[in-house]
């Protein structure tokens, strides 16, 4: 009966420490998650961005900051952009974004076409920003 106990207790503490290792790499994910979303995207930048959906006709799924941080006198954030459009709407909608006031640069996009029979596409968007301090 003993032997059944001590088992027991063994796997139990065998749980509790991959549980304790996860947790701890967990809690540092989301420190450093929380460092990046401390620094709130700026209305201006979203304001800007809305203004490019809204004369484009893209639709955003969302707005998600990557990577924040000062560079030469400015602020410098990498954001994500997901969003749904026609293929005509994205380019007008990257357009758009070299006509805003501020520096945005498109660093990468990736589309995809879920129904091949739609003219609709998802869009991932990686967009480097830079605003004055």
């Amino acid at each position: 009966m003993r032997e059944r106990t001590y088992a027991k207790h063994s796997s139990e503490v065998d749980a509790s420490l991959i549980i304790e290792t996860e947790n701890e790499t967990l809690e540092k994910e989301l420190r450093k998650f929380t460092g990046i979303r401390k620094e709130k995207v700026t209305s201006s930048i979203l304001n800007s961005l809305i203004k490019a959906s809204n004369k484009s006709g893209v639709d955003f799924i969302s707005v998600d900051p990557l990577d924040v941080r000062d560079k030469n006198g400015f602020k410098y954030i990498k954001l994500q952009v997901m969003c749904k459009s026609g293929f005509h709407e994205m380019g007008s909608f990257l357009s758009e974004i070299r006509k805003l006031n501020g520096l945005f640069f498109v660093d990468d996009i990736e589309m995809r076409c879920e129904d091949l029979t739609s003219n609709e596409i998802t869009s991932v968007i990686e967009m480097s920003v830079y605003v004055l301090n």
